[in-house]
């Protein structure tokens, strides 16, 4: 794995008073159990001079999970190392080992200085990971180094502790809550063969964000309560602007001339909740839009429409009788 910057928190934890001394230890922290102190009394007793520290206490706990998909950003660890003498200087790493990557040291102190037995020399070390950790169960790795010799005198693994595996960790650029805002909205309308003010073509484009990384999304179009097309897949990166969407719409039949609200849904890709609406009632260019499928746009009727004026009365009957008079004086003569 490449090296990738972090943010790293070292927090020094006194956990007793100076005047707590080795013969009193156990009698101090009532949440070890009696086979706590016992292991640790058998580790004592024949950790020879080549060896020096072991492990008392361990705990790792992982924390932030802001997408709540189950990985989080942060891991806190609480050690408690002993020493075999009185007072030894030594430094501490943390490894983290990702499937199929080699190991990739994320922190490493100060010096530190172990007091035998005592509390005191107990430490926190809490670590946020920032970049492109991608979510995947990790392992750490706890290396111990003597200060002045530089050698590793200690290390405890996955294989050793089962707390050190299966850390369920992604990168803060990962772990979001992938709130999903609109930038930007318009419409356009096009397409009035037959010019009566109502269109069959919409051009619809949205800018969408989220706070960090990217999200993968679909969108839904509903004149009214129809829904009228469903989109391909389509992914956002944070606040980008080349990643706005463009729509060409065209209605080809079912929609008489009319005014019409158009919605959209903004849905997860994969799991297809929705995840933002853009509501004709809150942006103004997405509501009452004058529109009428191709259908209505090129309808016409061959047939000759007139308007035709009948009249009766006396008038009428007169030239209708001069007529008559006219060709039967033609047919006497």
């Amino acid at each position: 794995m490449k090296n990738v910057p972090l943010i790293i928190i070292f927090v020094w934890s006194l956990l007793v008073t100076t005047s707590i001394n080795a013969a009193n230890k156990a009698t101090q922290s009532p949440q070890f159990s009696a086979a706590t102190q016992s292991v640790k009394a058998k580790k004592q007793s024949h950790s020879g001079s080549h060896i020096g520290v072991w492990l008392h206490q361990l705990d790792v706990s992982l924390y932030q999970d802001l997408d709540r998909d189950g990985f989080h950003q942060n891991v806190r660890i609480n050690i408690d190392l002993d020493t075999n003498v009185s007072q030894r200087d030594i430094l501490m790493q943390v490894w983290l080992k990702a499937p199929e990557a080699d190991s990739e040291l994320v922190f490493q102190s100060t010096p530190i200085s172990l007091i035998g037995d005592s509390y005191r020399d107990a430490q926190q070390v809490e670590i946020q990971f920032v970049d492109d950790y991608r979510e995947d169960y990790y392992a750490l790795e706890i290396v111990i180094v003597d200060k002045a010799t530089e050698q590793e005198i200690f290390h405890v693994s996955q294989y050793d502790d089962s707390r050190l595996q299966s850390l369920a960790i992604e990168g803060q650029s990962h772990d979001q809550t992938q709130t999903i805002s609109v930038y930007s909205a318009d419409i356009d309308l096009y397409n009035d063969d037959n010019h009566n003010g109502y269109y069959r073509g919409i051009s619809v484009s949205f800018d969408v964000d989220v706070p960090f990384g990217h999200a993968h999304l679909i969108a839904q179009f509903y004149l009214g309560d129809e829904l009228i097309h469903t989109s391909e897949r389509f992914s956002i990166y944070g606040s980008a602007t080349s990643d706005k969407q463009y729509f060409d719409i065209d209605l080809v039949s079912g929609l008489q001339p009319g005014y019409y609200d158009l919605d959209v849904h903004i849905l997860d890709a994969d799991e297809l909740y929705r995840r933002h609406h853009i509501a004709a009632v809150d942006w103004v260019v997405f509501n009452h839009l004058p529109l009428e499928s191709t259908y209505w746009d090129h309808y016409s009727d061959d047939d000759i429409e007139v308007h035709v004026d009948q009249n009766a009365g006396g008038l009428g009957v007169a030239i209708f009788g001069l007529m008559l008079l006219g060709l039967w004086r033609r047919k006497v003569s």
